[in-house]
């Protein structure tokens, strides 16, 4: 039997929902996520592309006897090299889809609604730059910034936020402690935390730490590798370093605007159906990007990549 566009809309749409709901079961309040949990929900046949379950009954372990996986090297239930790539996924989605991606389903243990769970793709990386605004060990204001107090960024004083004794790191949904934030590819994807605005930050505030953050590497010249204390050339690293630093300077409008020609080019049969999937995509003047600043500049020169959660 072929399959439909309602029920491909059906399966992504099931998709999404766990995606966000797995997120909210395997991560803490500091933004910290599990590399690997458990998610179980096994449907009547194997020939249905979807169906209805509770994939996050138990996770993160695997069913009621807390059962654990892991794979590619990093463990269990641990903030780590896995894991990294969650903050820029999610802000990537946030980025492209601002609005869908603050309207999340949520659900409990046995799949009913819990309309008092209150998770999305903002909140999540809100939870990350609250992390950083509570406990760095400098602080960042709409004109000034303890972060630079020589002129240089204090990365041992920013680090302090996700520093082996930092509060947050673990927790029921994480149980076991973290990998280090001084590794590239640990640091950079929380950077991008900052595109969402944060109650009780100002948009200055929330672009001055995008700016600082963005600026712990320098640049000696073309060919010449980057110089600072978390300016990584290998591969995994480096990979962390770009994507996040295109999140962060906005490069995502360009996907944004090809999005939207799509949409317009090639309506669908249903076209009123899906005209109200767009409805909440980003706007630049939505995200926390500072005019006139590097990483404004490089929006236009980035190379735009796509979203996780769409």
């Amino acid at each position: 039997e072929a399959t439909s566009s309602e029920d491909l809309q059906v399966a992504l749409h099931g998709a999404i929902i766990a995606g966000y709901n797995l997120l909210y079961y395997a991560s803490c309040e500091s933004g910290a996520v599990s590399n690997w949990v458990g998610s179980s929900a096994r449907c009547a046949s194997t020939d249905a592309l979807s169906c209805a379950a509770v994939p996050w009954a138990t996770t993160p372990y695997i069913g009621y006897n807390g059962g654990n996986c892991s794979a590619s090297g990093t463990p269990f239930g641990s903030y780590g090299a896995d894991a990294s790539r969650t903050p820029w996924r999610i802000a990537m989605d946030y980025s492209l889809y601002s609005g869908e991606a603050i309207q999340v389903s949520m659900y409990d243990r046995v799949g009913r609604a819990d309309a008092s769970l209150q998770f999305n793709a903002k909140v999540y990386l809100n939870r990350i730059v609250r992390q950083y605004k509570e406990h760095a060990g400098c602080a960042c204001g709409p004109t000034a910034s303890t972060c630079i107090p020589s002129g240089k960024v204090a990365v041992d004083l920013i680090s302090n936020a996700f520093s082996a004794n930092a509060s947050g790191l673990t927790c029921a949904h994480v149980p076991n402690p973290s990998q280090s934030w001084w590794s590239a590819y640990m640091s950079y994807p929380t950077f991008t935390a900052f595109v969402a605005p944060l109650e009780g930050l100002e948009r200055d505030a929330s672009a001055r730490w995008l700016e600082i953050l963005a600026s712990i590497c320098t640049f000696p010249g073309q060919g010449e590798a980057p110089e600072g204390l978390l300016c990584s050339s290998t591969y995994f690293d480096l990979g962390q370093e770009v994507i996040s630093s295109m999140v962060m300077a906005g490069a995502l409008s360009n996907v944004r605007n090809i999005i939207r020609f799509v949409d317009v080019a090639s309506p669908s049969p249903d076209a009123a159906g899906d005209a109200d999937l767009g409805h909440g995509r980003a706007r630049d003047e939505d995200r926390t990007i500072p005019k006139g600043s590097m990483a404004q500049q490089l929006n236009s020169q980035a190379a735009p990549k796509g979203s996780m959660a769409q």
